[in-house]
């Protein structure tokens, strides 16, 4: 089995990309790929994969031990299932001692989904005695195993867990006493408080009432479908609130459902339909690279600040979003899920169709997931059909910020997203997944057309525009120390990016990369299906199938581009040819640091005669050897193109200072032209 492949199908599975893996598992070695202790259909149960599961369970559990063909097991899964077995892990530190689909499912808790499989799957005394142990060591469950039937038994209550449950219950004695209702209607025979047993919840009276008493760090469940209205009063949130597929309509609130959520919130679909005017939920202050400290407002649906979990929750929202602030001024972020994330936000879902609008004096920006990001954002997406547009606000799929300890892996963007802007002190920025990331994203994909449509763009203004991210960037402090930079692994754009720009000043730049447009860090492993299309009346463009503008900048930071493709087109054409500067690579537009193992199979065309266009680079920084010669030391290695792409080589121009060379074959270091696709194929890098 291919290494590399092996990595992408465990992608797929990470992802649940249903089509990626049909594509990708095709015959019986593939089926039964076993990533160490891990089989590939416990692999799907540990990640929940249930497209892949509802299409290939039957296939993948047919494949018996003797047959499995063995890869590499990646520390995530092991990790993954660290943190599910608890002391139960220790069934499983001898080598060769596999984890199997029912054994998984038992230690990730998944106790129904167990039951309905136990009869179908394949299983045999050690499974059984496997099974038995788990519940004992894990759960202090029993269970029955008797006529191909799985039986759980319930938990004993330890002296300190009773005590618990009837603190649970004086408690919600008194809140039903406050909120007007009486104990049958709210709690009392209607649960416990506990994980196993939550209170139960009817209406949006008692639903206020445990909001605004804060949970009491205890459990409650919605028992129907609940409306909020005016007078919604958010407050910080302790408990676990399961919505049990409920929904919550969030009716003419102005404000967010939660303050803090600093528990948990979890299987619960919210709605929100209509105009809404957008209050100021949060601030927080964001220190600069400079180490000044600036204040950023912002709005949220779900929640001001999740310091907790938020866990399957869906997102429907449609209308005009306006904000209640008599002008933006400074920066205002929206997150139409949180504000500002520093808990985990997973497996959840936004379907939008919503526009807002800035007035372009000061930051304003919106993403479906979160403002700011300094923690975990995974398994996420947005819905096909889902589209935010705004006008002179930037614009991303999943985060606005993604700061240096953010995590955004194995999201989703399908939605479509484009900004208009029409003010010539305004710089659009546009991106799949998150406009600026100096953390990690990883595993994800953008599915979303983008588009930037800048009307009177003045002197010195910027079209960001990235198929992942509008810029990736750097972290250091006042004393020049780094302190963080941003990387992206296994990501892919499949959305086309388009970009109207028109000029009305000088030096007016579009920066357009199929992954990102402005990149200082990492980017690895990844790979640009779409098109790129930049119309423009003038002014520079940089233009790459992977990056726009890549820059080292900082002496310890390898900006770099490894083991990644561009498969598409790039189009770009300037009303006034002759008062443009056009670089336009298929892997990067201007790049200084380094290229290895990367391929572009695109095509690359220019209205601009002049236009420079490489096949893999169209401006390069180089160093001058120390001869001083015509010849350049290039950080490229081991990189292919295809020689009809629209380019004559694969780096079309140096840099070496503020001096301009043409390269020439001899010195076009570390790229090569392929004659046809097959032979790049042959490569040794294309994938």
């Amino acid at each position: 089995m291919n290494e590399q492949k092996a990595k992408r199908i465990y992608s797929a599975v990470r992802r649940d990309d249903a089509k990626t893996f049909a594509d990708l598992v095709r015959d019986k070695d593939e089926l039964s790929l076993c990533y160490g202790r891990f089989p590939l259909l416990s692999l799907c149960y540990l990640y929940r994969a249930k497209k892949i599961i509802g299409l290939y369970e039957d296939k993948l559990d047919a494949v018996s031990a003797s047959e499995y063909v063995f890869a590499a097991e990646p520390l995530e899964a092991y990790q993954k299932l660290k943190a599910a077995a608890g002391k139960a892990l220790r069934l499983y530190v001898l080598d060769g001692r596999l984890v199997t689909p029912l054994e998984t499912l038992a230690l990730t808790g998944d106790f129904l989904y167990l039951k309905r499989v136990y009869p179908n799957l394949k299983k045999d005394r050690a499974i059984k005695d496997s099974l038995d142990k788990i519940f004992k060591i894990r759960y202090r469950r029993p269970i029955t195993q008797v006529d191909g039937r799985l039986e759980i038994g319930g938990i004993d209550l330890s002296k300190k867990q009773k005590i618990c449950v009837t603190a649970c219950l004086i408690a919600a004695v008194f809140m039903a006493a406050l909120s007007g209702g009486g104990l049958a209607g709210l709690y009392g025979a209607f649960g416990f408080g506990t994980e196993d047993a939550p209170f139960k919840i009817y209406d949006g009276r008692q639903l206020a009432a445990v909001i605004k008493g804060g949970g009491e760090q205890s459990n409650y469940k919605l028992s129907a479908d609940i409306e909020l209205d005016k007078g919604w009063e958010a407050a910080d949130f302790l408990g676990g609130l399961d919505g049990g597929g409920h929904t919550i309509s969030l009716n003419n609130l102005d404000g967010t459902f939660i303050a803090d959520l600093k528990g948990r919130l979890s299987n619960v679909a919210f709605s929100v339909a209509g105009g809404r005017a957008l209050s100021v939920d949060g601030g927080i202050d964001i220190t600069q690279e400079d180490d000044s400290v600036m204040r950023v407002d912002g709005a949220a649906f779900i929640a001001a600040a999740n310091n907790g979990v938020i866990d399957n929750v869906t997102l429907t929202v449609s209308g005009d979003l306006t904000e209640n602030v008599e002008s933006l001024g400074g920066a205002f972020y929206i997150g139409l899920f949180v504000f500002s994330n520093n808990g985990e936000i997973l497996n959840s879902t936004l379907d939008a169709d919503v526009s807002f609008a800035g007035d372009g004096q000061g930051d304003a920006s919106i993403a479906g997931f979160a403002a700011v990001n300094y923690a975990t954002i995974k398994n996420c997406r947005t819905t096909e059909g889902s589209s935010i547009k705004t006008h002179n606000a930037d614009v991303a799929g999943i985060a606005v910020q993604n700061y240096q300890d953010g995590v955004i892996d194995s999201c989703r963007n399908d939605a479509e997203i484009f900004q208009a802007s029409d003010i010539s002190e305004w710089s659009p920025n546009v991106a799949g997944i998150v406009l600026n990331n100096t953390g990690g994203v990883t595993s994800s994909v953008n599915n979303g057309d983008l588009s930037a449509k800048a009307e009177n763009l003045g002197t010195d203004r910027v079209v960001y525009i990235g198929g992942i991210a509008a810029v990736q960037d750097i972290v250091v402090n006042s004393s020049n120390v780094l302190v963080g930079f941003g990387a992206m692994k296994d990501v892919i754009n499949n959305g086309n990016l388009s970009v109207d720009a028109k000029s009305i000043g000088t030096d007016t730049v579009v920066c357009a990369g199929g992954i990102t447009a402005i990149q200082r860090g990492a980017v690895e492993f990844s790979k640009n299906y779409a098109d790129i299309e930049v119309a423009m009346s003038g002014g520079v463009a940089y233009v790459g199938g992977i990056a726009a503008h890549g820059n080292m900048n900082y002496a310890s930071v390898n900006t770099t581009i490894k083991n990644s493709g561009f498969v598409g087109n790039i189009s770009v054409n300037t009303a006034d040819a002759d008062a443009s500067v056009s670089f336009i690579g298929g892997i990067a537009g201007y790049f200084y640091g380094a290229i290895s193992d990367c391929y572009s199979a695109g095509s690359i065309s220019s209205n601009n005669s002049s236009a420079d266009i490489g096949g893999i680079v169209g401006l390069a920084y180089c160093y001058l050897n120390p001869s001083n010669l015509l010849s350049y030391i290039l950080y490229y290695n081991n990189n292919y193109y295809l020689a009809g792409c629209g380019a004559v080589l694969g780096v079309a121009k140096g840099r070496n200072g503020s001096n301009y060379f043409t390269i020439t074959a001899e010195n076009d270091t570390g790229t090569y032209a392929c004659q046809t696709l097959e032979e790049l194929k042959q490569s040794g890098v294309y994938w």
